[in-house]
């Protein structure tokens, strides 16, 4: 009525030494995946005349826009899409007509 036994030495040395390589490769996987992930995450710099100025390319007159479909439209991080509209409000170019909690809501005059 006795259980099967534990393992032999030889075999528990093999199965640790399995576990150091894997653990190795995975290490090693990470650090190529970083590197990898630096260089692809690199986008274009822009700044905020470039941006706002594509912006113009982009509005059409009558249009609603919120910030979201601004920043996407232009493939820029949503802050500078945040300073081209400000600037472009100045210009007299978009006006908010709705700001409910963090979403505000433009046109294009």
């Amino acid at each position: 009525m006795g259980g099967k036994g534990k393992k032999g030495i030889a075999s528990l040395e093999k199965q640790q030494a399995r576990q150091v390589k894997e653990q190795q490769k995975k290490k090693e996987e990470k650090k190529k995946g970083k590197k990898e992930d630096r260089s692809q995450q690199q986008k274009a710099i822009y700044v905020v005349n470039e941006a706002t100025q594509e912006l113009l390319g982009q509005i059409k007159p009558n249009n609603y826009y919120t910030l979201f479909e601004l920043a996407s439209k232009i493939n820029t991080p949503l802050s500078l899409a945040r300073r081209a509209v400000r600037e472009l409000e100045a210009m007299g170019k978009l006006k908010q007509i709705s700001k409910s909690g963090n979403s505000r809501l433009f046109v294009a005059i």
